[in-house]
């Protein structure tokens, strides 16, 4: 199942990045960086403009905040070009644990939801 979310997550980050839904420099109208924050476990996922700076969980929290069944210890980050997807626990970074991770131009953020808590809301 991780394979395939990978590869949908590349799919999806490719498609931005080819046009498909292009972000615009409103004086230049050259391709503007982005980054991505997808999966269900956000309230508005998109794809934003890159900032320099923004961390994971200043992205997830321009994507809508986390959903009440999201998976904040098994975030995926997806480096541009890279195939393979790193875990983030950011848990761990929102508790002062460990440091926050800076995005780069191209990044896909994934936060799944819990299936256990899903099967328990009324």
């Amino acid at each position: 199942m991780k394979t395939l979310t990978l590869a949908v997550a590349l799919l999806i980050t490719s498609a931005c990045h080819s046009g498909a839904a292009e972000v615009l420099k409103p004086a230049t109208n050259t391709p503007a960086k982005s980054y991505t924050v997808g999966g269900n476990g956000v309230n508005a996922p998109g794809v934003f403009t890159y900032k320099e700076g923004i961390t994971i969980t200043e992205a997830i929290k321009l994507a809508g905040g986390w959903t009440k069944s999201a998976l904040k210890n098994k975030v995926e980050l997806v480096r541009n070009g890279e195939s393979r997807a790193r875990d983030v626990n950011v848990s761990q970074i929102e508790l002062g644990k460990t440091n926050d991770i800076k995005l780069m131009p191209g990044d896909y953020v994934l936060v799944e939801e819990s299936r256990v808590l899903k099967l328990q809301k009324p």
